[in-house]
């Protein structure tokens, strides 16, 4: 367990990340807090994103264990935040989401303009023979 002041280092692995939910969910249980049903739905996820990394099932998993990794460093700092008393808006848990995801989006982006633009026929792989 690495804290750096008050706040702990970001998670680095997938299993951290489940460690920690874990240890979300069992400080809500031990105070009957309704903050440990998202963390539980959360934890689910990310272990079947696990398990679907583990298997081979994404084109590159490594890749999607760091991008599952950073985006739930999302979540893990926003709950403990929250949990110091300190002050998390809305908008720079956005403000950072967004700056993860911007490479991602720019991809899909291109990926969108160049395989799905069925406007520009002449040019699609799809319909090349077709007249």
């Amino acid at each position: 367990m690495l804290i750096l002041g008050s706040m702990r280092l970001p998670a680095t692995t997938i299993n951290e990340v489940l460690s920690r939910l874990d240890e979300i969910i069992d400080t809500a249980l031990a105070k009957n807090d309704p903050n440990g049903y998202f963390a539980y739905i959360y934890r689910r996820t990310t272990r079947a994103v696990k398990e679907a990394i583990e298997a081979g099932r994404f084109a590159d998993n490594a890749r999607m264990e760091v991008f599952d990794v950073a985006f739930a460093n999302l979540y893990l700092e926003a709950y403990e935040q929250h949990q110091c008393v300190e002050q998390c808006s809305a908008s720079s848990v956005f403000r950072k989401g967004l700056s993860l995801l911007m490479p991602w989006c720019a991809s899909l982006e291109l990926f969108l303009e160049r395989y799905l633009n069925l406007d520009n026929r002449q040019n699609h792989p799809i319909f090349k023979n077709v007249e």
